[in-house]
């Protein structure tokens, strides 16, 4: 079973992958070749889609698209990570 750590990494390389789809949607080019302003614009982005999802998740129709399904799955590790979490405290 993963520990927080490493789900925590999994769920950082999921989010990375979030906003180099987000850049790519919005035409800005590669993740790693953004200038500070639309890697913060990116990451804007990608919080607010993770949060709406999170939102929404419950009545969420299954993802369809490539950016539902990384959404998905980032919200599957912060569950993850928050069930880990509470058991730890709990123990």
């Amino acid at each position: 079973m993963p520990n927080i750590e490493e789900l925590e990494k999994e769920r950082a390389l999921k989010f990375e992958a979030i906003c180099a789809l987000i850049a790519d949607e919005l035409g800005l080019g590669e993740l790693h070749t953004l200038g500070e302003s639309d890697r913060a614009l990116v990451k804007a982005e990608a919080d607010e889609a993770t949060e709406r999802w999170m939102e929404h998740a419950d009545v969420a129709t299954p993802p369809k698209t490539n950016l539902q399904k990384l959404l998905a799955e980032h919200f599957e590790l912060v569950g993850q990570i928050l069930d880990l979490d509470d058991q730890e405290s709990e123990g």
